[in-house]
């Protein structure tokens, strides 16, 4: 009985309702005191009290705790192996980082599954980035790595990593960078990794490839407006102020249409883009019309020579638009107009979620690109995976394809099997 109030507690915890979770945690610790289940009780009790911001509660459970453990030989093996990890998350919600690194360290030295243990050095290297020591964290996340944990903390120990790196040599980190963008798995987050490879690209004093990267990231933006809006605010900002005003309001044109209207600097961003816009606007007029006087002083050689450009420009274009739509017909073929046309808007439920595989554009065109590199061009067909169909024909269906090849289905009717036989035979 004692295990299904504490299962039901941590039901309660996990779906976040702290209250029912807190006075079932109790009610095991105060009912079950000859058990040794109350200290998995007040441990969880502990973290109860973390979640809900009852630090002080918290505080005197976990030194009880740490009292007991050290009194009792026979404490459960998931006291002793998790209760620095709590200690730890109190530490770091109170924000006293060196004990939060203290305790995480000798969570380390515990009998703790391969997933925890990679979590556990993943917040350890967060603590000594916010701290500024690069070297500790770089160490951390390098450990993460090695134990091959999940994909998305594989993707986030790189990326910490790239943050952290203080080499003036970035060749190591852009390779990394770039073998990450040719990853299939990773079409979601390339606008992370640009962003990244921005960051570094700046940190060696490269202002005209961070802005390049910067547009590349805001360019593969397709689901994560938080990180479109990042991108763009920052190369909007930094073309502002390298006077390109043109790309600068069509950058914080982005931001205003994706950033969420609730955002405490909205209203200003509004503001600028919309004068940018007025500003742009008459520069464009200047600048056509002071195109226009060139070209009427012009003499009528140098007129029609630029004349003649304007049109060849313009046949680039339409060929390379030609392109781009034998392109988009090849992909239909792959894989049905949703592939082909990424702009075309999908079905979705009144919330606008794209969570399901067949409205998510991104999952559709991953997913068709996997299927290409694995099973190559293959027609709509049954059985369309097995590339020698005939083995798995049965000996009748054999027989009738062979007949098929000499006689018509008219001519197999009207002969009897022996006549049949004896053609064969013949031929």
């Amino acid at each position: 009985i004692d295990d299904a109030y504490l299962l039901m507690a941590k039901a309660n915890f996990y779906k976040q309702e702290y209250i029912p979770a807190r006075r079932t945690f109790d009610y095991v610790a105060n009912s079950y005191k000859d058990d040794e289940i109350i200290y998995v009780a007040n441990l969880w009790l502990a973290k109860t009290f973390i979640e809900t911001q009852q630090y002080p509660k918290a505080e005197s459970l976990l030194q009880s705790l740490i009292v007991a453990t050290a009194e009792n030989d026979k404490m459960p093996k998931y006291v002793r192996n998790n209760l620095d990890l709590v200690l730890a998350d109190y530490y770091i919600k109170t924000k006293k980082y060196e004990e939060a690194i203290r305790y995480l360290k000798n969570a380390l030295q515990k009998d703790l599954n391969k997933d925890i243990k990679a979590r556990t050095m993943f917040v350890l290297g967060q603590i000594y980035a916010s701290q500024g020591d690069n070297e500790n964290a770089t160490e951390q996340f390098k450990s993460v790595i090695k134990k091959h944990p999940g994909y998305e903390m594989t993707f986030e120990s790189q990326m910490n990593l790239a943050k952290c790196h203080n080499s003036k040599d970035t060749t190591d980190i852009m390779k990394m960078f770039w073998k990450m963008l040719k990853d299939s798995k990773n079409i979601e987050y390339k606008d992370r990794i640009f962003y990244a490879m921005s960051d570094v690209a700046l940190r060696r004093d490269n202002e005209e490839l961070g802005i390049k990267y910067l547009r590349n990231s805001v360019a593969a933006s397709t689901n994560n407006n938080r990180q479109k809006v990042k991108s763009s605010l920052k190369v909007a900002s930094m073309l502002f102020d390298n006077k390109d005003y043109v790309l600068s309001q069509a950058y914080y044109d982005t931001v205003v249409m994706t950033m969420d209207r609730t955002y405490p600097e909205y209203d200003s961003l509004l503001n600028l883009s919309v004068m940018l816009s007025d500003l742009v606007d008459n520069l464009t007029t200047y600048q056509l019309q002071d195109s226009l006087l060139r070209l009427v002083e012009m003499d009528s050689v140098s007129r029609n020579k630029i004349i003649l450009e304007v049109i060849e420009e313009y046949k680039a274009e339409q060929e390379r638009l030609a392109k781009e739509k034998e392109l988009q017909e090849q992909l239909a073929l792959l894989g049905g107009d949703e592939i082909a046309n990424p702009n075309m808007s999908a079905p979705m439920s009144s919330g606008g979620n794209t969570s399901w595989y067949f409205y998510n554009q991104v999952s559709l065109t991953r997913g068709a690109a996997e299927f290409k590199n694995k099973w190559g061009n293959r027609t709509l067909e049954d059985f369309w995976f097995v590339s020698n169909k005939r083995s798995m024909m049965t000996e009748e269906e054999n027989l009738e394809n062979e007949l098929l090849e000499y006689f018509s289905e008219e001519e197999l009717a009207s002969l009897s099997e022996e006549e049949i036989d004896k053609l064969l035979e013949e031929r």
